[in-house]
């Protein structure tokens, strides 16, 4: 017998998207009902089910989003900024939302009791979602902990629910005529990442299979991270803090990768411009491709990563950042650290219109899940700003196509196909635990697919996709707790790690954080166009090509001088 559960309007996610979307929903619907799933706990940041809210962070202290600018001058003056970053991959009118929601936002959560300025945990996410997490207990909305959507439900070409898997696999059936999906990105692709564990791609996934498109899946940032004994992002903002990066044979090696023309200097310099790994620049890029480069060399640690000693550069070592990676075993005074390359959060997913609607109606995506706001580059903050932006305005949307959208369908006769899926899966009867296949394809993901691609890695990557899949098909053991959503996590990450190859495999230049060894070059005097992915009628990705910006010229001083990634 199934569980199944009618509600108006299903939040999918824990981090900061979802909870910005739930709490909207219970200050403005009242006659509403409401529900949220979550796949770990909601409010343990960093832990499963809390997406990237607090992701990698390396600062403590209190809450902050970038000043707001007041006036239409300096409103225009960010859109550019944002447009600019994104290379002509950037939907300008949801960009446009962003710029002209900031102040708004900001003082909603003044309204909320967040507290700007105020000591407390780490920034990011974190303090909008522990202002919200004791409201939403008390309130009369449904919370459904350890609890994985695995698919959403479409009848008559919309939205009428979605299934969820428990942690100990029960199946609960979510009949619902509107679903917010905000449940991160696809970090978990890739061995090193600075998410939890439950960032699997899950809405990537089930927006794909249930037929919405998604864009720009090539573009992420990557940063640099620490390896051990804890992964998080390492913050770079003086010159001398890299003037001694090497590997385990004491060799300092970033000249060997420089081309002629390029000074180390000017690779450092123009690295400290924006953090992420870029071609938008010369040579910053070339830091980045040198620490890949030794790594698979087979010149790194033990444990993945290059040395970095800045015990003679303390003074251009963030303080906050010292006492937090002390908190956790670096000792940067007497040590060097391990670094290497690390995803930190992916700019495409599922497109969305200005109302957050995806192109299924009745599904709305916010944060890290949603397109559009973002391109081959983005600046620093906006994705914690995208977040609270369009986490809101997805819940206002959803609840306006509940009240007129209800569901009448039988929700166990639409869900049938999949439940039967589900049902394979859980019958494997084979010797490979999922964590075994994930690693696998997590080290494939990170050599051929994440800081350096060409036609070679990303034919490699899919070659690779295709046999993991026939021993998930053939060998998958799953007889112990949890195993279950882990294999439907591994089914997920197959399918994003096959869309983003797709997509990167398409992009023959190199523009933004999307760098092709053998397409270097960044191409923007032709229209830059924004490949749109959507599954086809014999299950195949279909990839199409559209100009999304045609009104886009390459102007990099729209970015300014200062720090901008």
């Amino acid at each position: 017998m199934l569980d199944t559960v009618t509600c108006d309007v299903l939040v999918v996610g824990g981090g900061l998207a979802a909870a910005t979307a739930i709490k909207n929903l219970l200050e403005t619907q009242h006659d509403l009902e409401v529900c949220m799933a979550v796949k770990g706990t909601f409010g343990l940041v960093g832990q499963r089910g809390s997406g990237a809210s607090s992701c990698g962070a390396s600062e403590t202290g209190m809450p902050h989003l970038r000043d707001m600018p007041a006036s239409s001058a300096e409103q225009d003056l960010w859109h550019n900024r944002i447009l600019q970053a994104g290379l002509g991959l950037t939907d300008r009118n949801l960009a446009a939302v962003m710029v002209e929601e900031a102040p708004k936002i900001k003082a909603l959560l003044r309204q909320w009791g967040i507290a700007f300025g105020a000591e407390g945990p780490h920034h990011l996410g974190y303090p909008f979602i522990h202002a919200i997490e004791q409201e939403l207990r008390s309130s009369k909305a449904r919370l459904f902990e350890n609890t994985m959507i695995t698919d959403i439900l479409i009848d008559d070409g919309q939205c009428v629910g979605a299934i969820g898997l428990t942690g100990t696999e029960g199946i609960v059936l979510f009949k619902s005529p509107a679903i917010v999906i905000a449940t991160g990105g696809n970090a978990q692709l890739f061995s090193y990442n600075v998410h939890p564990p439950c960032v699997t791609g899950d809405g990537y996934a089930a927006g794909f299979r249930a037929g919405a498109e998604l864009m720009n899946l090539e573009f992420m940032q990557i940063f640099f991270s620490t390896v051990y004994p804890t992964r998080n992002l390492f913050h770079v903002r003086h010159k001398k803090v890299l003037e001694h990066v090497y590997n385990t044979e004491n060799h300092q090696f970033l000249a060997d990768y420089l081309p002629d023309g390029i000074s180390i200097e000017e690779c450092i310099e123009e690295n400290l411009r924006h953090a992420p790994f870029s071609t938008r620049d010369k040579a910053s890029r070339y830091l980045g491709i040198a620490i890949v480069k030794e790594i698979q060399a087979g010149r790194g640690t033990e444990h993945g990563g290059i040395l970095v000693d800045v015990t003679s550069a303390m003074e251009g070592v963030l303080k906050v950042q010292d006492r937090f990676l002390g908190s956790r075993g670096i000792d940067l005074r007497t040590t060097p650290v391990q670094i290497t390359m690390a995803h930190q959060c992916s700019n495409g997913g599922l497109r969305v219109d200005t109302d957050a609607m995806t192109t299924i109606p009745g599904v709305f995506a916010a944060g890290e899940t949603s397109a559009g706001m973002h391109g081959a580059d983005r600046i620093g903050g906006h994705m914690l700003l995208s977040c609270l932006v369009f986490g809101k305005r997805a819940a206002d949307s959803a609840a306006n196509w509940a009240k007129s959208h209800p569901v009448s369908c039988d929700i166990e006769s639409v869900a049938r196909e999949k439940l039967a899926e589900i049902q394979t899966i859980s019958s494997s009867s084979g010797n490979i635990p999922p964590d075994v296949i994930l690693q696998a394809l997590q080290r494939s993901a990170w050599n051929n697919a994440l800081t350096i691609r060409s036609e070679h890695s990303l034919t490699a990557l899919q070659s690779d996709i295709r046999q993991l899949r026939e021993e998930f098909r053939h060998s998958l053991f799953v007889r112990y707790p949890g195993a279950l959503i882990n294999a439907l996590e591994l089914r997920n990450l197959f399918l994003v790690g096959e869309l983003v190859a797709t997509a990167a495999k398409q992009r023959t230049t190199s523009l933004g954080g999307h760098y092709r060894e053998d397409y270097p070059e960044c191409n923007t005097h032709d229209p830059v166009r924004t490949l749109v992915l959507k599954n086809s009628e014999d299950k195949t990705i279909q990839i199409t090509e559209e100009v999304i910006d045609p009104e886009w010229r390459d102007n990099e001083e729209n970015l300014g001088a200062g720090r901008w990634g």
